[in-house]
């Protein structure tokens, strides 16, 4: 991240030599040095995420292995560590586990996983909260409807009575954290 900041920093200054300089021939390589630097900036904030987001997912898969061995108290504990995208990660170790397929959808703002198993395709919303999840939240789930999956909320939490029974109307499953903790998702 360093390095991007750096070569940001580098198409910075070299913008400023393009703007004061009268100078064509400099003009143009001081453009041409901004347009490398940017680029290479641009590339290694994303490498960089992208490697965040390997290792984290890499721990977490590695973590499924210790399912059977760890008490619930720490599991719980284990999942209070985590961050929202390690615990997506987690729930899709552990749908994975369990013989499903797992996939991530490609579209912002739907279901964190779509999964599939017994010719059964769930729409997996992964809410990590430290109060109870409310009816907004299924709500929320309600209104994302995805065509021809069930809907499915997975908490490390637990879930308020008004979302609980909005849920049931709504068809929507919900798995709280003793679920999460149980492998039974």
């Amino acid at each position: 991240m360093l390095l991007a900041f750096l070569s940001a920093a580098f198409a910075a200054v070299g913008a400023l030599f393009l703007l004061s300089s009268e100078d064509n021939l400099i003009k143009w390589a001081c453009f041409s040095v901004c347009i490398i630097f940017l680029a290479l900036a641009i590339w290694l904030a994303f490498s960089s995420k992208k490697a965040r987001d390997a290792e984290a997912e890499a721990v977490w898969f590695d973590s499924i292995d210790q399912i059977g061995v760890q008490s619930d108290e720490e599991k719980f504990n284990q999942m209070e560590l985590m961050d929202d995208a390690q615990f997506v990660v987690y729930c899709a170790s552990l749908y994975g586990h369990n013989g499903a397929t797992v996939r991530q959808p490609t579209q912002f703002g739907g279901p964190d996983l779509i999964v599939t198993r017994d010719d059964e395709t769930l729409a997996v919303f992964c809410k990590k909260s430290q109060k109870l999840i409310s009816a907004n939240v299924i709500a929320e789930v309600c209104s994302q409807n995805v065509v021809g999956a069930k809907s499915v909320v997975v908490s490390n939490g637990y879930f308020s009575e008004d979302a609980r029974k909005l849920a049931k109307q709504s068809g929507v499953t919900l798995r709280d954290g003793a679920d999460v903790v149980s492998g039974k998702l």
